[in-house]
């Protein structure tokens, strides 16, 4: 008698899939560490020393949180909204080391928001979760995003706004929802309470909604009847065009009410702190833009500024415009991702030209190679170079063509999945072979 025990049978390993819930606890501590790391550059500062900005924005602070204000007549206009912020400094001490140093913690507590944000964009850049997380956790602190966290200055919290205001537009160009439109809005509008430069991004945003508004009710319709978005696909709810028109219509409407709202809070502080004026850069804006002299002037410094900008992340934010660029000059993107990046490079441009043009000659070298204006749009720019070398790597290993984003086709040649990406149908093997001759 033989006793035969039949091996275990193999059965084939199950992936241990980690659940999403994990992916806010991980975005929670990187915002921690990044406010961590954030304090810890700072933590040798007591007190203002870029002066006349710093003092003028705690100054402001100071008065916006009911306190004593100064006559600030003849400086530049420093605008309410970053004061506003910091008001509560003054509300918790009057001791100027204990307040700077809470000043610096708001800047800390605002600035690590770029993680998350950045983390949203590198997924829109099509990264991987795992290969998204530690991106944006690491060019969340470039230099070029961190240093001025160390002073009062409306740099440390402008980047945040900016590319929650990218994110937002890019999320409307391709959903077409009137809350996006509405939340782009307020978020540009804000930044153009914070600086100057906010001004530039709010024409832009207009700008895009125009076009998109325009290119939503004059595109032509399919053959049955249903009309296309710029994302190639009709926005959720209700007819196309007229769910386009309504939500343009709401993000206009929600810019104009901020930027009334905003023009009221810089008027108000400019009479209680600037009695005699403040200092006048449209009449250097103006000789800039009508005269030969004037132009060389501005287009050099704007060309300084990119300049900068590529330097300052080494190389990453080079690559980054360039992607961008290809990505609004190439006829198969979306219509929804050219507007987004039509709007990025407008601000890009905008924002280097008008600043070049405004500021008098203070004869140092900031005339010509200036970091401080672009340094808002450093991050997106960093994101977007570091995809466009990832996949171009990824194209030379596996022998694919190069682009901007693949796209993952459905199980058919014309899935919902791939024309909701804006993407061409894959063909099938059914598709491409060949037919019998009849």
């Amino acid at each position: 008698m033989t006793l035969v025990i039949d091996p275990p049978r193999r059965t084939a390993a199950v992936p241990v899939r980690r659940p999403r819930r994990m992916l806010p606890w991980l975005l929670a501590a990187g915002w921690f560490a990044q406010v961590c790391v954030r304090l810890w550059f700072a933590r040798a500062r007591t007190g203002p020393v870029a002066n006349p900005d710093e003092t003028g924005y705690l100054v402001a602070a100071r008065w916006l949180a009911g306190g004593h204000g100064a006559d600030l007549s003849d400086n530049t206009f420093y605008q309410a909204g970053y004061p506003l912020l910091l008001a509560p400094a003054y509300w918790a001490s009057h001791d100027p080391v204990t307040v700077y140093t809470i000043v610096l913690v708001i800047n800390a507590l605002a600035g690590a928001c770029l993680f998350p944000l950045g983390y949203l964009a590198a997924r829109r850049f099509g990264l991987s979760r795992r290969s998204a997380l530690p991106l944006a956790w690491a060019a969340a602190l470039l230099p070029a995003v961190t240093v001025f966290g160390a002073f009062a200055l409306a740099d440390a919290v402008l980047p945040v706004l900016v590319l929650g205001w990218l994110l937002l537009l890019d999320r409307f160009a391709r959903a077409g929802r009137a809350r996006d439109a509405v939340a782009a809005s307020a978020v540009v509008g804000c930044a153009a309470c914070v600086h100057s430069r906010g001004s530039v991004l709010l024409a832009v945003h207009v700008g895009a909604l125009a076009v998109l508004a325009a290119y939503a009710w004059f595109r032509a319709p399919r053959a049955g009847g249903r009309e296309d978005g710029p994302q190639g696909g009709a926005p959720r709810g209700g007819a196309p065009r007229a769910a386009w028109a309504r939500a343009c219509l709401a993000g206009l409407a929600a810019a104009v009410a901020v930027y009334l709202l905003e023009s009221w809070l810089n008027d108000t502080l400019k009479a209680a702190l600037y009695p005699g004026g403040t200092r006048d850069l449209a009449g250097n804006l103006e000789h800039r833009l009508t005269t030969l002299d004037g132009q060389a002037w501005a287009l050099s410094g704007a060309a300084g500024q990119v300049w900068y900008l590529v330097v300052s992340t080494w190389g990453l934010a080079g690559a980054g415009l360039v992607a961008v660029a290809a990505a609004l000059l190439r006829r198969r993107t979306p219509a929804g991702t050219r507007v987004a990046a039509g709007a990025l490079l407008a601000a890009t441009c905008g924002i280097a030209y008008a600043s070049s043009a405004a500021l008098p000659d203070e004869h140092r070298v900031g005339n010509f190679v200036y970091g401080r204006y672009l340094a808002c749009l450093a991050l997106v720019y960093a994101l977007a170079g570091r995809r466009s070398w990832s996949g171009r790597g990824r194209a030379r290993r596996h022998g694919a063509p190069r682009g901007p984003r693949s796209c993952s086709p459905g199980p058919g040649s014309g899935s919902p999945r791939t024309r909701a990406n804006g993407c061409a149908p894959t063909p099938t093997s059914r598709s491409t072979s060949r037919r019998p001759r009849s």
